[in-house]
């Protein structure tokens, strides 16, 4: 059982590891340049050489990613071709894409 569990494992790590982004944008955020690599229920980002991971939360109107970057709670929200950073549900960085 043990055997099968650890097979598993390795086969759904494979799985992720072979996943493809569904888009990549490039967009710029209040001085700096972040890449966003869109799947079905996340992001990935490169944000100064640093990667992090988002996952979609529901939101009435587009889509929205929440996640944490070191103590700030970050969400980045996109619809259509706008995207935008909120920082702490406080600040809004308007981002503009590349």
């Amino acid at each position: 059982m043990r055997k099968y569990m650890i097979a598993c494992a390795c086969a759904f790590a494979l799985a992720a590891c072979g996943e493809k982004p569904m888009a990549t944008e490039e967009i710029h955020c209040g001085g700096m340049d972040i890449t966003v690599s869109v799947y079905k229920n996340r992001i990935d980002t490169v944000i100064g050489g640093h990667k992090a991971t988002f996952a979609q939360t529901e939101v009435a109107s587009g889509t929205a990613y929440a996640g944490m970057i070191g103590e700030y709670k970050v969400t980045f929200w996109s619809k259509g071709q706008e995207w935008a950073m909120v920082i702490n549900d406080e600040q809004v960085v308007a981002c503009l894409k590349k």
